[in-house]
């Protein structure tokens, strides 16, 4: 895309409030907020804010706590509290002029102001990071909103402060965080869109010049044109096809903080800039509505969560490009309901039509990131869904998952992995590991987490009755032992799956292959049964014929923020010692039914047959 210049765009002398609304407009949104489109969601919120007044803001706990104990999430918990209720605080005062509101604002400001760094502790030997960043777009939306209600001094500080902590480390480039330009990361867009909001708000910054010697608007103008360049460039990352390597949950991450500031150039600018217009942006939104598994759920491989990655970001795809998926998504995950965040004020696609129309086939394949989605329907709430990950062993945020499955139906991910671990934490290893996913162990080895390996797709079919996909793993172990590694998933519809695996080792091998589920395992003849409530899938090895599953579990795991459920997980294992050659392992998977399939060799292939139908795996 042609990059902007943006000095010639940004008028002169603009007025504060500038970032979420203008001045013309602080009368619209006290009429929207006590009378109109958000005076419920205002009235409650209100409620909340008076019974905090008296209460000291939340403060983060002490660094070297993080550092003794290895756990960030109540760092990561009370900080991003305290920053939301310093915007509400101020938001409140613009609405109703109660000077308390104003007085808690101040608090709060101060009171961010004296932790002593704005750095995550995970993150200490970095100048500026994530949690840094929000902080300085915080105080800087706090800047800017009550900017005419802040004593000179007050203003002074906050110039200070977000040029010390921020903007000091963006002025004359940025190429030396590593995040600058890591544009397949959410790290870029975050860091880069809150210091473009930042330098946005201090263009005219009265008294920044007093300690650095620096013109405001010249020096901000710099900031912000960067800012736009490498976020354009993290767009331009955006896989051909919509993905996002990093996952849903980061693809929401790294998109939706973008917003604001994508929002504020384009008003600013009287849409001369305009970055919701980049092409890749238009069909992204496919791939995180594809790994939607009903009613609440996401296909959450590597560092994903479990809960689907919802929020405003949809409701702002739908205005901008008219989607009515999007739109169907946005009421599905905020029920509509207006937003009292400062950016997302005047969000509203209620004029965009709410429809999630059938596909020509539901199944989606992203060949770019390596992701597929075996659906059986869109309609139905209770469809039966099986989604698989190729790709390679390191991305963002990635895990040693080439090959890894998971199997969702009537709600629930009933077959799963670990899921996210604890960052930085010693044990979060084996959720990152092959040990944690529906893979196959070699000699107790599994995919290297340190080398960037890749498996390779070499076969699709998706039609009415059935989905095939055929891979290569091999390649993603890295292991001499191994020849090749071949895996094959089949869905026939509605009620059966089939993964497939041939395996050649040129090495007396021990192999110990696992499936992990939720639920409780129940032996039957023939079969194990997970039932988890209400929900039944029936898992049947069907070759080799001489073998058992047995169960085992993992036992005192830490789980990660995104992901409180998992304490102990259970698991499926077949293992065997393996001699030179070829070594087949066949799973069926039945929906409320026992999978009657069964594989029968003919000379180098391997068929399957089911209900008077054949499939060459």
């Amino acid at each position: 895309m042609n990059r902007p210049p943006i000095a010639s765009l940004l008028p002169e002398n603009l007025e504060h409030p500038r970032l979420y609304f203008k001045s013309e407009e602080t009368d619209q949104i006290r009429e929207m907020c006590l009378e109109g489109s958000h005076a419920e969601v205002f009235a409650e919120k209100r409620v909340q804010l008076d019974q905090q007044l008296d209460n000291p803001f939340p403060c983060p706990p002490p660094r070297e706590q993080s550092y003794r104990n290895g756990i960030w999430e109540e760092y990561s918990r009370l900080s991003g509290e305290a920053r939301t209720l310093v915007t509400d605080y101020a938001l409140a005062y613009v609405v109703d002029q109660n000077p308390a509101y104003l007085e808690k604002t101040w608090e709060g400001v101060t009171s961010v102001m004296r932790w002593p760094s704005w750095v995550h502790p995970v993150h200490e030997f970095m100048l500026l990071d994530l949690d840094g960043s929000h902080t300085n777009v915080t105080l800087a939306s706090v800047y800017d909103l009550l900017y005419h209600s802040l004593t000179e001094n007050q203003r002074r500080e906050i110039e200070f402060m977000v040029y010390a902590r921020g903007l000091s480390h963006c002025i004359g480039g940025m190429k030396h965080h590593f995040w600058a330009n890591r544009y397949d990361s959410n790290w870029c867009s975050v860091c880069v869109s809150n210091m473009g909001l930042v330098a946005m708000t201090m263009l005219d910054a009265k008294s920044m010049h007093l300690r650095t010697d620096l013109e405001p608007r010249s020096t901000m103008i710099a900031v912000i044109q960067e800012c736009i360049e490498r976020l354009n460039h993290f767009y331009d990352h955006i896989e051909d096809d919509g993905s996002w390597k990093e996952g849903p949950g980061y693809w929401n991450y790294g998109i939706s903080t973008s917003m604001p500031f994508s929002d504020a150039l384009k008003r600013l600018t009287s849409g001369k800039v305009n970055l919701f217009s980049h092409p890749k942006l238009r069909s992204t939104i496919e791939f995180p509505i594809n790994c939607f598994l009903p009613p609440d759920r996401v296909v959450n491989f590597a560092d994903c969560g479990k809960l689907f990655p919802g929020g405003m970001a949809y409701r702002k795809f739908a205005m901008e490009h008219d989607d009515t998926a999007a739109s169907y998504f946005d009421m599905l995950t905020t029920d509509g309901k207006p937003s009292l965040a400062l950016p997302e004020l005047f969000w509203d696609a209620s004029n965009v039509d709410r429809e999630l129309s059938d596909p020509d086939h539901p199944s989606a394949y992203f060949p770019d990131a390596g992701w597929c989605i075996q659906r059986s329907s869109w309609s139905d709430p209770d469809s039966s869904i099986l989604a698989l990950k190729i790709g390679a062993t390191v991305e963002p945020h990635g895990h040693a998952d080439v090959g890894n499955y998971i199997i969702h139906t009537h709600g629930k991910t009933v077959i799963r992995e670990l899921g996210i671990g604890r960052y930085a934490d010693p044990g979060e290893w084996i959720f990152k590991d092959t040990d944690g996913h529906n893979l196959p162990l070699f000699n107790g080895k599994g995919q290297p987490r340190d080398v960037r390996l890749e498996g390779s797709v070499l076969e699709t079919q998706f039609s009415k009755s059935y989905d095939f996909l055929k891979a290569e793993i091999g390649p993603a172990y890295g292991l001499d032992v191994l020849d090749s590694f071949t895996r094959s998933y089949l869905y026939i519809r509605p009620d059966i799956f089939v993964v497939f695996d041939r395996i050649q080792v040129n090495a007396a091998t021990h192999l110990e292959s696992r499936i992990h589920f939720a639920g409780n395992g129940i032996a039957h003849d023939g079969h194990i049964e997970i039932r988890n409530e209400q929900v039944s899938v029936a898992v049947k090895l069907l070759l080799p014929q001489e073998f058992d599953l047995v169960e085992d579990r993992h036992t005192g795991l830490k789980p990660g923020h995104a992901d409180p459920e998992s304490q102990e997980v259970n698991y499926l294992k077949l293992e065997s010692d393996l001699s030179p050659g070829t070594f087949i392992v066949g799973v069926a998977f039945g929906i409320d039914t026992e999978p009657s399939a069964n594989i029968e060799c003919k000379g180098s292939d391997y068929l399957v047959t089911y209900k008077g139908q054949r499939f060459n795996l």
